[in-house]
This record gives C-alpha cells, structure tokens and sequence, in this order.
C-alpha cells in the first residue's frame, strides 16, 4: 500500500461493497488494523450500529452530519497526527 490515510470515511451503502464489508477487510490487513475508521451513513438502527461495531469501525455518525461534528471526530481520532486540522476551531 503505497499511501496510507490517517483516517477513514465509510458508508454503508456504497455500490459495489457495503461498508461493513470494506471495514471488515480493511481490519484484517495489517497496515489498516488501528487506522481509525467512521461509517458515516443514514442509517440510524441499533442492529446498524452493533454490527459496524462488530466489523471493527472506531465511530459511527448518522446522515445529516454537522460540520462542527465532523471536525470534532476528527480532532478526537487524530489528535497528534494533523496539526491543521487542530487549528480549527470546532
């Protein structure tokens, strides 16, 4: 892998993998295993939310997000590792 993000955005409906099964097989490759990983979907169920916690997801938000929310997730997840995203203000 040539580029490894310091965070990843998932959803559970995408076309051609649904996030569970992205997040499950990202956790299974040895570089992804502690990269933080947010589903970032609509749906709002609790059996939703077990599950992404089952495949190995760090957060869960649920469609619409705020941007102040987002920002504060990223902030919690990368405290030391981005000091741009640091200067914004949540």
């Amino acid at each position: 892998i040539a580029q490894q993000p310091d965070l990843i955005f998932l959803d559970l409906n995408m076309p051609i993998v649904n996030g569970y099964e992205l997040c499950s097989n990202l956790r299974r490759i040895p570089q992804f295993a502690k990269t933080p990983i947010v589903i970032l979907t609509g749906n709002d169920g609790i059996i939703d939310r077990v599950r992404a916690k089952m495949v190995g997801c760090s957060e869960y938000m649920t469609k619409p997000v705020q941007v102040e929310e987002v920002l504060g997730k990223i902030k919690t997840l990368m405290p030391l590792n981005n000091t741009l995203i640091n200067k914004i203000p949540a």
